[in-house]
């Protein structure tokens, strides 16, 4: 999961994914396509691990490691270097996206009186309603998801198992609702979750996302995924050594909106 705005789009017993004996690594890779001719910009590293009933998704450039555990409905979001952690509920997240998107529908309506602003106002309802064109090719395993102001196009997989795409989908849709409370400025999640309902329903796995937006400034970002069904044995001392600082006496919990506030202003105050 890649929580920056550039980002909102990433078990031994997975009992509340339906996972039986399962565990999942997947190392992706966020690149910058947005100015063709050039190199590609390597935007960042993420690292996510399904082991024992979790979800551990970890940044390295900025050291945060976000917990999600399906069975509590929660996600635990820890600071390693500052040794800082604040946890959020699903329930809190839908409450925090029900007023983002509330406050995008009276942006809207404000918009429709103001002819100037016919783009603002289209890629805002798009982002509340959007509307794809949805093209599927089972033999090479891609699909389009198209639309004038965003596009997916997404080279898939099999797993080895059905329940493992029904495992890392829920997740996915879950990140989707997170990544959008985290930054106010991103998309708010409808378009992914289009996106996550066309591979589920082929029961396919993502090996690359690249989508390109129109709209605004656009932009054009590809995430790669490398798969693997088992966990590496530094996978399992990463896990280790967050669950030991999870329980540390001196780690500091903060409300999770107070621990937003402060991370966004240590990295506004370091440009």
């Amino acid at each position: 999961m890649f929580r920056p705005c550039w980002a909102v789009w990433l078990s031994i017993l997975w009992v509340p994914f339906g996972l039986p004996a399962q565990e999942l690594r997947v190392h992706t890779r966020m690149l910058d396509l947005t100015h063709p001719g050039e190199r590609p910009a390597v935007l960042a590293h993420s690292l996510t691990l399904f082991h024992a009933g979790k979800v551990y998704d970890y940044i390295s450039s900025m050291n945060e490691v976000t917990v999600y555990e399906p069975v509590h409905r929660r996600f635990t979001v820890l600071q390693v270097n500052a040794g800082v952690a604040a946890q959020v509920t699903q329930d809190e997240v839908r409450r925090f996206l029900a007023l983002a998107e509330e406050q995008a529908e009276q942006q809207a309506a404000a918009l429709v009186r103001q002819p100037e602003a016919a783009a603002q106002l289209q890629w805002l309802q798009f982002q509340l309603r959007p509307e794809f064109e949805v093209r599927i090719d089972a033999e090479t395993s891609r699909l389009w998801l198209s639309s004038p102001r965003c596009r997916y196009e997404v080279e898939a997989l099999k797993p080895p198992e059905p329940a493992v795409a029904e495992a890392y989908l829920k997740y996915a849709d879950a990140v989707a609702e997170l990544n959008a409370v985290l930054h106010p400025y991103s998309l708010l999640p409808a378009p992914r979750l289009q996106l996550n309902a066309a591979l589920r329903s082929q029961n396919w796995l993502p090996r690359t996302v690249r989508r390109v937006l129109e709209a605004d400034r656009g932009s054009d970002l590809r995430a790669e995924h490398e798969w693997k069904w088992r966990l590496e044995e530094l996978d399992r001392k990463f896990i280790a050594q967050w669950e030991a600082q999870l329980k540390r006496s001196d780690l500091r919990w903060l409300p999770f909106k107070q621990q937003q506030r402060e991370v966004l202003s240590n990295r506004l105050s370091q440009r």
